[in-house]
């Protein structure tokens, strides 16, 4: 970077698993040939599925993370059905939440504010 040598810590590489065992939508897929790294992947569901030290999770894009309290939910449910509808209720919750961030940073963005990086752009 501008002449200098940057040493960082692992860079992980996001590639595609291609096996008889995993179903995947092929309307809602495709494929695109890059050389080169990816820094920044997106998807159109903003939840991408990743692995890292034999462990798998699901991660989200760069709008924002919610947390929801599994146990708690647990602790207050007296049913399964009342699990999953309190669940339901939350992630709707959570959803707004982020499709709101999600608005406003689009929205400065086209006013050239990039409210991540340290300078106006």
């Amino acid at each position: 970077m501008k002449g200098r040598k940057i040493k960082a810590g692992i860079v992980y590489t996001i590639g595609v698993q291609e096996t008889k065992h995993y179903r995947l939508r092929k309307n809602n897929s495709q494929k695109v040939y890059y050389e080169g790294k990816v820094y920044c992947c997106e998807v159109p569901n903003h939840t991408v599925f990743v692995r890292r030290n034999g462990r798998v999770a699901w991660c989200g894009n760069s709008i924002g993370v919610v947390t929801i309290n599994m146990p708690r939910i647990g602790h207050l449910s007296k049913t399964k059905k009342d699990f999953f509808e309190r669940l339901g209720h939350l992630m709707d919750l959570a959803r707004e939440s982020l499709e709101i961030k999600r608005k406003a940073l689009e929205n400065f963005m086209e006013k050239g504010l990039y409210p991540y990086s340290r300078y106006y752009l």
